[in-house]
């Protein structure tokens, strides 16, 4: 197999998203640990009681199994504060980032933390897709099927129930919000499970002369790039949907972004509330930038592959006014998108 001399990029964007990783480990995992947050944590999910609502009842049953019912009253605990709105800033960060971020879903991704995982799913990328092959049509196959799916799958399974979370509605106790923010949690599961539902069902009820006409490279292509509209929609009117919060309070406007997005060292000495919102705030950057540097080594491969003439100088550009623009995740798939389509462009041209 060719492989793609990657250069000095390909040397760095691995380094940089191990350090990525490891970093968040420590500040989401170890860090907290060694502050006592672990045990205070414990003993507000042992106690059913929130500290920042003392009056609020944290339920202890959601599906009748003890051992997954005490696993997800930490993370309805965790998912609470931003969720039901104890602290603003907190709400702010935790909405924009589930929802402008729809492309991104996982298992342990829920659990173990996305800023700790997803770096490392970039590197595995990074090695998969090193050679020349990655890029022929045979290492590029859906079923069309399958592809067809992804849109509803995504939307029913992650994008509704995430936006559900935040919509305001009388629940004084709480109570049917924690079951929301439980179901979440399966989201993951639940996507992946109507992947193959939606799949199947369509591959039953399409009659083959419907699309006998289109190629199976064709039908992804159209399918894949309704995919990446929906996501970048979903995207840019979240962050539109931010700076406008933001500007009603415009008296605030630089004090609410810095508080909701930035990280402060005096949180792991503050309140639960805060750690946790710590916690989210490290998530969100390490993503981000994980995904950038992601973005970019992919659509350097694409030069290095002969694929494109690409400027890593007017990328960077495009990427700063972007992320101001349209905001983080917007950027990152139109990149996505641009690179995407460029290739099944070309493989269209080739097969045509």
């Amino acid at each position: 197999m060719s492989q793609i001399e990657r250069g000095w990029l390909g040397r760095l964007v691995p380094a940089c998203l191990v350090i990525l990783s490891a970093v968040s480990l420590y500040e989401m995992r170890v860090r907290t640990h060694l502050c006592g947050f672990s045990d205070q944590f414990e003993a507000v999910v042992n106690s059913m009681r929130h500290p920042e609502r003392p009056d609020l009842s944290i339920r202890d049953r959601y599906t009748g199994i003890a051992f997954i019912d005490y696993g997800l009253r930490f993370l309805v605990a965790a998912f609470l504060p931003g969720a039901a709105g104890f602290k603003p800033e907190f709400q702010i960060l935790q909405a924009y980032f589930l929802v402008s971020f729809t492309s991104l879903w996982a298992a342990l991704y829920q659990t173990v933390g996305g800023a700790i995982i997803i770096p490392l799913y970039y590197l595995c990328f990074m090695h998969r897709s090193s050679t020349l092959e990655y890029y022929s049509p045979s290492a590029r196959q859906m079923n069309p099927n399958y592809a067809r799916a992804l849109v509803p799958a995504l939307v029913c399974g992650y994008l509704l129930p995430t936006i559900i979370i935040y919509i305001p509605f009388t629940d004084a106790d709480l109570y049917i919000r924690q079951g929301l923010i439980a179901l979440w949690q399966l989201s993951p599961f639940i996507v992946n499970f109507l992947l193959v539902l939606f799949s199947e069902l369509q591959g039953a009820t399409i009659l083959p002369s419907a699309t006998k006409e289109m190629r199976p490279e064709e039908q992804n292509s159209r399918h894949v790039k309704m995919l990446y509209r929906v996501c970048l929609v979903v995207s840019v009117l979240s962050h539109f949907a931010l700076l406008c919060y933001c500007m009603i309070l415009s008296d605030r406007f630089e004090e609410i972004l810095v508080r909701t997005f930035l990280p402060q060292l005096v949180m792991l000495n503050g309140s639960t509330g805060d750690i946790l919102h710590h916690i989210f705030q490290v998530d969100f950057l390490v993503i981000f930038v994980s995904s950038l540097l992601w973005a970019t080594s992919a659509v350097d491969d694409l030069r290095r592959a002969r694929r494109a003439e690409v400027s890593l100088a007017r990328l960077m550009v495009a990427v700063a006014l972007g992320t101001v623009v349209i905001g983080p995740a917007a950027t990152i798939i139109a990149i996505w998108w641009a690179r995407e389509n460029k290739i099944m462009t070309d493989e269209e041209a080739k097969t045509s």
